[in-house]
């Protein structure tokens, strides 16, 4: 009798072992995210002496990268800087305020972005060095990918990235606000900036149509103004990323 009882309690604690505690079910083995996906279709090529290619993970879907300047093993090759409309680097839509990912074919020592704005204005970024780094996209533009390997190696790569921009005249009379790039005539006069619908030809020239206040603006970051004195316009439309709210537009970074 009592190797009997003995065998019930170990049979006991053995099915006790593969179950949960308050369910008496087995429990569920954790299941790891999903991988993201490569782009479709063929990697840019460069032979075995160019660094590997390099892709952009987005809301919509992924896009390889094109190559720019690179010194790689034994072959160094040099670049025009990107620019957005050009054929060299993908065009990709992106949504205001997305975050998105690089994935590098290489262990970087280093990752950082130039970034060239739609408006021309240039600015470095410093991103961690990670084969999957990750970018906040604040305006739309060009910008080149640059990262660094050991042994003294280097490669960047091109891309463009775009959204749609809305008119400053829209976006005044349906009330919209949040991150978003606008479309408008600059005016910049005494300190004071505003997008606006159109800029009177007169001078001083004056706001035309609806108009948005613009905050955190660095005249500077638009080298296209028409300048008279302490007033600066735009003789074309620019487009200006930032949050609207309260009848303007905070920009990020100043520009």
């Amino acid at each position: 009798m009592k190797a009997l009882l003995s065998l019930m309690v170990v049979a006991l604690v053995i099915a006790g072992c593969g179950a949960d505690g308050e369910s008496g079910r087995s429990a569920e083995p954790s299941v790891s995210p999903p991988a993201p996906a490569a782009p479709e279709g063929p990697a840019p090529k460069l032979g075995m002496d160019g660094p590997p290619p390099a892709w952009i993970e987005t809301g919509s879907g992924s896009h390889w990268l094109a190559y720019a300047t690179y010194c790689w093993k034994t072959v160094c090759a040099d670049y025009m800087p990107p620019r957005c409309g050009s054929r060299h680097g993908p065009v990709i839509a992106v949504e205001p305020g997305e975050r998105v990912t690089f994935h590098l074919g290489f262990e970087p020592q280093s990752v950082g972005l130039l970034y060239i704005d739609k408006n021309g204005f240039q600015r470095p970024i410093r991103l961690e060095a990670s084969r999957a780094t990750t970018w906040q996209v604040t305006r739309p533009g060009a910008a080149w990918l640059s990262t660094t390997a050991d042994a003294g190696r280097d490669a960047n790569y091109a891309l463009c990235v775009d959204y749609e921009a809305r008119l400053v005249s829209e976006v005044v009379e349906s009330g919209a606000s949040g991150l978003m790039t606008v479309e408008g005539s600059l005016l910049v006069e005494r300190g004071r900036s505003r997008l606006c619908a159109a800029v009177a030809e007169s001078f001083p020239p004056q706001c035309r149509g609806p108009s948005l206040a613009v905050t955190n603006a660095d005249s500077s970051a638009f080298p296209r103004l028409a300048r008279e004195g302490d007033v600066a316009w735009s003789d074309r439309p620019v487009e200006l990323t930032g949050t609207v709210a309260d009848g303007r537009i905070t920009l990020a970074d100043g520009g």
